[in-house]
């Protein structure tokens, strides 16, 4: 039983790794389409392609530090393993969408691709993205057959599952830092301090109102805020959006609105759809 429990682990660490490289690879791609050079020949820069591709890739990115994560934190074959392998599913689905979009794209504007350096380039990254892909999908297969064998899951808290993701995200983030503290033996300050700011978090005004293990939806609502002010403010400064000095306040303000508006519209929506799949809310309903 206990050699069976690892082979599952393994495999399922191996699928979360591989579909982790491929949430990687799709980001990285997809700031490469935004380089002026392939910006200017790729034929789904353009809505509702690059709509698809803005969403999946931050979708299949956050996954993968969450994946990873939990296995870090709290392994890969204990109660968390299934959410490992549902958010595993999500990565590779959200690529595999993606990738399809854009293979409409590249059909409906043939001429776009005109053999240049850079269009050579993009349809390399696609291809060795599929690649990814396929090798991240074959993976998740072979990992689901261990999942019968993963312990059923155990939520003491179900309000606080949002806060325990983040505390996985923590530890993922500082445990460079506390691979080194052990070998060194200090200063353990580093960590010690934000984790008691963590726990203090709870009991400070101006945050309880808003942390995630008491207010999981309010928590998700400023989530979903500050990644519309984020994408507002990247379209804006880095994407050449309307010049700042010359363009008229009421059509900022319009565009930053839009821009907040459908990032909060896809987070809580995401987040009802996809929280209790991914074991990231509270039920709906009292059980």
């Amino acid at each position: 039983m206990a050699s069976d429990h690892r082979e599952a682990a393994r495999a399922i660490r191996t699928a979360t790794w591989l579909a982790a490289a491929s949430g990687v690879m799709f980001w990285a791609l997809f700031q490469l389409s935004k380089k002026t050079p392939v910006q200017a020949i790729t034929p789904f820069a353009d809505d509702p392609y690059d709509a698809v591709a803005s969403i999946a890739f931050q979708v299949a990115l956050l996954l993968a530090v969450l994946n990873v994560a939990r296995v870090v934190h709290r392994g890969a074959a204990g109660p968390q393993g299934r959410y490992i392998m549902r958010g595993n599913l999500l990565i590779v689905l959200s690529v595999a969408v993606t990738l399809a979009t854009d293979v409409i794209a590249i059909m409906q504007r043939p001429e776009m691709l005109d053999g240049s350096l850079w269009s050579k380039a993009l349809i390399g990254g696609m291809l060795l993205l599929t690649a990814m892909m396929l090798i991240s999908a074959a993976a998740l297969i072979r990992a689901q057959g261990f999942t019968s064998q993963l312990p059923a899951e155990t939520i003491v808290n179900p309000r606080g599952v949002l806060a325990d993701a983040i505390e996985d995200i923590f530890v993922l983030i500082t445990w460079p830092a506390a691979w080194l503290i052990r070998r060194i033996g200090w200063p353990k300050a580093l960590l010690v301090l934000p984790q008691t700011l963590w726990i203090r978090a709870e009991e400070m005004p101006l945050i309880s109102w808003v942390h995630p293990r008491q207010h999981p939806w309010r928590f998700a609502v400023m989530l979903g805020l500050g990644a519309g002010i984020g994408l507002a403010a990247v379209h804006f400064f880095l994407e050449g959006g309307p010049s700042l000095p010359s363009a008229p306040l009421n059509i900022i303000l319009l565009i930053s609105a839009i821009f907040i508006g459908i990032e909060l519209t896809a987070t809580l929506t995401g987040y009802l759809l996809f929280g209790g799949y991914l074991g990231l809310r509270p039920p709906l309903r009292a059980r």
